[in-house]
């Protein structure tokens, strides 16, 4: 799950990825960082997926908790 904090910068201080396991298309992950900008602060939820036969993940849902 390296390349997830290429394209979320703020996750690069979180926990790893939490496995999920394995939905029939490939392993899911779940990753929560937090995020502050000048209007405020919040976390960060998000779900990957690594498909079947692929060694990258890609982003399932993006949620501001």
């Amino acid at each position: 799950m390296c390349c997830v904090r290429r394209f979320f910068p703020a996750a690069e201080n979180s926990d790893d990825a939490e496995p999920l396991g394995h939905n029939g298309h490939g392993e899911t992950y779940i990753l929560r960082f937090p995020l502050a900008t000048q209007k405020g602060s919040a976390t960060v939820l998000t779900a990957w997926i690594v498909r079947d036969g692929e060694d990258f993940p890609r982003l399932i849902s993006c949620y501001i908790l």
